[in-house]
């Protein structure tokens, strides 16, 4: 009777303890803004939190931050770290704990873009360049919050891409990112074009008192040519033919993700 009460109780115990053990767990994939550095201002983080919430809830794809001093202590590389912390805090949303997890080395100055489950699908290898771009300008001067607020927003174009099953990939690299774009190329190419024509239209008006000869030796200053017999004779024709390979749109690579055995993609750098 005694060994069945204490199974009872061990049961119990266990069941508790699952009990308790279950809302923490929720409540850490709440938090989308890890800083373990301290460099982002207490002030800073719920709001940046709210906003990689609320990203990730529309898509049900996580949108998170982890902010470290060093990656040496958590892995081997900044890759490894970031995937350590990423299964370690439990992060991910759905049944795949879909995500992406920007992973910051504040005292080396690395960053690793991470992505699992449905966030490979969502962040290609292209697409993950296309965030860092968002972010690393900002994470230069030191922003953090504003690197973040970034990180989240490009995070939120690409998903959305994703949802609507056209993500991100290489064959956008020729599309203008940004509205700056487009005036660029207009400067760099229209403008030549009106100067050109400005300055041809000024050279033609000064020719119109100008009539063409009807004969060639009137162009001619008397007594400076010479013509003597001079005949040309052919005795074969060679024609070299040269293969022009055209580049292909990947640029010598393919687009998509590359996901490693683990289940996770990466793209890493310095800030």
């Amino acid at each position: 009777m005694k060994t069945v009460e204490r199974l009872l109780s061990l049961a119990a115990a266990v069941l508790l303890l699952i009990c308790l053990a279950a809302p923490a767990m929720a409540s850490e994939k709440e938090n989308f803004i890890q800083d373990y550095s301290a460099n982002l201002s207490p002030l800073d983080i719920p709001d940046l939190n709210a906003k990689a919430k609320e990203v990730s809830k529309k898509y049900d794809c996580g949108v998170y931050v982890v902010m470290v001093p060093n990656y040496s202590m958590y892995g081997y590389s900044v890759e490894q770290a970031a995937e350590n912390a990423y299964k370690e805090l439990g992060l991910g949303m759905d049944a795949e704990d879909s995500g992406i997890l920007l992973f910051l080395s504040m005292i080396t100055r690395d960053y690793d873009l991470c992505a699992y489950g449905y966030g490979n699908y969502a962040f290609t290898d292209y697409g993950k360049t296309v965030v860092a771009k968002a972010f690393r300008s900002d994470f230069e001067r030191d922003d953090w919050a504003g690197g973040i607020e970034a990180y989240i927003a490009s995070c939120d174009e690409l998903l959305q891409r994703a949802e609507n099953n056209n993500p991100v990939d290489i064959q956008d690299r020729h599309l203008g990112e940004e509205l700056g774009f487009g005036w660029s190329v207009g400067l760099i190419v229209v403008l030549p074009c009106l100067v050109a024509l400005i300055v041809c239209s000024i050279q033609a008006a000064k020719l119109k008192s100008v009539k063409a000869a009807s004969q060639a030796l009137e162009y001619a200053v008397p007594g400076s040519l010479r013509i003597y017999d001079h005949a040309d004779r052919f005795s074969h024709v060679t024609t070299t033919r040269v293969k022009i390979e055209s580049e292909s749109r990947g640029g010598g690579g393919g687009g998509g993700t590359s996901v490693n055995s683990g289940g996770f993609s990466h793209s890493s750098g310095k800030f």
